[in-house]
């Protein structure tokens, strides 16, 4: 991750006792939108409000950190720099109002969780629900997204924890994002269908004869993918050809259940949705994989109240030796 260098915007020279917060947010709002026009709708300001605060942020830091394109702006080098930076700090903002609401004695905080497919259906909702049911006033925000998407949005501090499979130790992602990951279950595969899909009716399925199906699939780069893939090498068989990638839970549970398509999931999952008459695990030899699912959090960063309070739920839902202090 590529580190801020103060002295390219020349740190010394800027009276820190001028600087102030509501041009980093508008900075950071045109960041994420690639446009004034839009940041200046997102934000309820006029369009020359905040072209003025970007150009007093630039005169402060004696750098220019956007460039006109034809179809709205786009950072410089100095701009990215400064991005990385800014995240941070409204970060650290956030978690800091947060702990002054929870010091004046309430329980106000927001928390935005990032979940991948194998923390969206028990994981997270269950670890929700019990923490609204004694703090009602922390606001969770939940955004669905995959490791290559939401591990480097984690590290930006546009999140603050990502809940779901934990990558295993020579998965690429687990070196190019250095992160902290605890494990608080582990789960076995499995392969999944309708509860009235045909090949139901045998007492055991063999893989050969599931090839003639549709089979739904995580994307090429996910880690499951490369695991799916290997099973089928050491089985000499060839790779399905008639597929499905996916990673919305809700698609995968309607494909699933109204055609006969064949799916993957975690016992947890699978079993959750069987006992809800949605999908059936399929009787056949399972893929042999074991997964950890749990979270991933910023390795020495401060979490905020409301964070920890949800980081401890979790561990009395499904790690009961567990606790964050």
């Amino acid at each position: 991750m590529k580190i801020l260098d103060d002295r390219a915007f020349n740190i010394k020279d800027i009276a820190l006792n001028r600087v102030k917060l509501r041009p980093f947010v508008i900075f950071n709002q045109v960041l994420q939108s690639g446009s004034i026009v839009h940041a200046a709708h997102q934000l309820h300001i006029t369009q020359p409000a905040v072209t003025k605060a970007i150009q007093e942020l630039e005169e402060q830091l004696q750098v220019k950190l956007f460039v006109r394109k034809k179809n709205g702006v786009e950072p410089t080098p100095e701009g990215h720099q400064l991005a990385e930076r800014v995240n941070h700090l409204l970060t650290q903002l956030r978690y800091l109002v947060d702990d002054i609401n929870s010091f004046r004695g309430g329980h106000a905080g927001h928390i935005v969780v990032g979940t991948l497919l194998s923390g969206s259906v028990r994981l997270l909702p269950e670890s929700i629900i019990e923490l609204k049911k004694h703090y009602p006033d922390i606001v969770v925000t939940v955004k669905v997204g995959t490791i290559e998407e939401l591990f480097p949005a984690l590290l930006k501090g546009d999140l603050d924890m990502v809940v779901g499979r934990i990558p295993s130790q020579h998965f690429k992602f687990n070196h190019q994002y250095d992160l902290v990951h605890t494990a608080l279950f582990r789960e076995q595969i499995n392969l999944v269908v309708s509860k009235h899909h045909p090949l139901l009716k045998n007492e055991h399925v063999r893989i050969e004869e599931l090839l003639q199906y549709p089979w739904l699939l995580p994307l090429p780069a996910s880690e499951m993918r490369q695991a799916i893939e290997d099973f089928f090498k050491q089985k000499g068989l060839p790779f399905p050809h008639n597929i499905i990638e996916s990673m919305s839970i809700l698609t995968n549970i309607i494909i699933l259940m109204q055609s006969e398509a064949i799916g993957f999931m975690g016992d947890h999952v699978a079993e959750y949705l069987s006992k809800n008459s949605m999908i059936e695990i399929l009787p056949t030899e399972n893929l042999g994989q074991i997964v950890e699912v749990g979270y991933s959090l910023r390795p020495n960063d401060e979490l905020s109240i409301a964070c920890k309070k949800m980081i401890n739920i979790m561990h009395q839902l499904f790690d009961q030796s567990k606790t964050i202090s």
